[in-house]
């Protein structure tokens, strides 16, 4: 009969109290810094702590029992202490999520039914109370809406809105097309145009993002790539650029649970991880 080597299960422990201490020093310093997703959790206990040790510890008992996710088994769902589950149900944080979580290419809008279902169980109820104060006081995030569909609240993120040109104002994709016109009647292959300073638009998309976010430094790829849309090969190349330099990291999606169509489209696939969250190194 083999035992497990006593020592990973020593680590597992040790690592699950380590994170509880994070959980419980975050707290302390109010919104914008708690609730905060796991992933960051990870990453403010031991950037360099493996996935295996990092699975282990989230999954002990005496983890669970203090501490609980959004949604199990997501690496960028925002946790909280137990004896916090309500702010954690009514935080930004917890309904972009869900949001993001629920959406797909042909779908963007949901009802708070079809929210919450995504959440674990404990939360739901929370959740659904939340949303519903916020949709009476009007006190929802600035990134979240919602429109009213024949008596039903259909709620979605602002930044899936579809909006119309303004008058004069020629959009980047015709500007990519008409030029890639230009380059196939000059016989050669031009790519497509970098914004006149793609790290400025960069950091400013970055900011704008993390800021929404609630200020965490951990930033979606699925959400840059659409507020600096430029063709995949040619922001990958930009974005290689500043990684290079030192100036962001990107963070694998440790699992494939809970990613959506788009999350996969837009990560990196790197040595069998894909790369999907963005951080900013500080100087």
């Amino acid at each position: 009969m083999t035992r497990k080597p006593p020592g990973k299960e020593a680590a597992a422990i040790e690592f699950a109290d380590k994170l509880l201490r994070v959980l419980q020093s975050q707290r302390g310093l109010g919104p914008g810094s708690y609730p905060l997703p796991v992933r960051r959790l990870v990453e403010l206990t031991d950037p360099s702590a493996p996935a295996a040790l990092v699975k282990k510890a989230l999954g002990k008992k005496s983890f669970q029992q203090q501490a609980v996710p959004l949604r199990a088994k997501a690496p960028d769902a925002p946790i909280a202490l137990v004896a916090d589950l309500d702010a954690l149900a009514g935080s930004a944080l917890a309904l972009e999520f869900l949001l993001r979580q629920a959406r797909t290419p042909s779908t963007q809008a949901f009802s708070l039914a079809e929210l919450k279902a995504k959440a674990t169980g404990k939360l739901q109820k929370p959740f659904q109370e939340a949303v519903n104060r916020h949709i009476i006081a009007s006190t929802l995030p600035p990134t979240v809406a919602y429109i009213s569909i024949r008596g039903s609240k259909k709620l979605f993120l602002l930044s899936d809105l579809g909006r119309g040109r303004e008058p004069g104002v020629r959009s980047q994709e015709s500007g990519v097309r008409s030029q890639e016109g230009a380059a196939k009647v000059n016989g050669t292959a031009a790519p497509a145009p970098v914004p006149a300073d793609f790290p400025t638009a960069f950091h400013q998309a970055f900011d704008d993002l993390d800021r929404q976010g609630g200020g965490h430094n951990f930033v979606s790829l699925t959400d840059l790539r659409r507020v600096v849309p430029l063709p995949r090969a040619q922001f990958d190349r930009e974005l290689g650029e500043l990684r290079r330099a030192g100036r962001y990291t990107l963070s694998a999606a440790e699992g494939r649970d809970g990613i959506s169509p788009d999350e996969r489209v837009a990560g990196i696939a790197e040595e069998g991880s894909l790369l999907l969250f963005v951080s900013r190194n500080r100087p």
